[in-house]
């Protein structure tokens, strides 16, 4: 009788359970990044070169509030709300669960609103943080 065992098993089995959480660590690195950019976007006004500017009708009601003539900031409800989550093994999301926030971010043509996109912006500002996260990540587990 021949018995043949796996020296390689064992070996492999914990340098595969090493880099789920090593990519884990690396990708909840870069989706921090995402958020932290979409809500510093929105609060530092960075991406408001790509946004329509306010209706005169507009800016006069939010100053009347003492809102000032900040774009998608009125009480910090749509910048505060910005979360990330990690739905399953090696997947995180980042959004808000904010109802205006899509006819925010795309526009809304029946209320006649511009698109004023803070998640796909916020995505191109992390594009680095997002690769240098995942490659730090899987230059380690090589």
């Amino acid at each position: 009788m021949v018995e043949l065992e796996d020296p390689f098993g064992p070996v492999l089995a914990a340098a595969a359970g090493k880099s789920t959480s090593t990519l884990e660590r690396g990708l909840g690195r870069a989706a921090a990044a995402v958020q932290r950019n979409a809500t510093l976007g929105i609060r530092r006004q960075l991406f408001r070169g790509e946004w329509p500017g306010l209706t005169p009708a507009y800016a006069t009601r939010k100053a009347m509030k003492g809102h000032g003539t900040a774009i998608l900031i009125a009480e910090g409800d749509l910048s505060g709300s910005i979360e990330m989550s990690r739905k399953s093994t090696l997947l995180f999301a980042v959004g808000t669960n904010i109802v205006y926030s899509r006819a925010q971010e795309l526009g809304y043509a029946p209320r006649n609103l511009p698109a004023r996109p803070f998640m796909a912006p916020a995505l191109r500002e992390s594009e680095s943080e997002i690769k240098a996260s995942i490659m730090e990540a899987v230059s380690s587990i090589l």
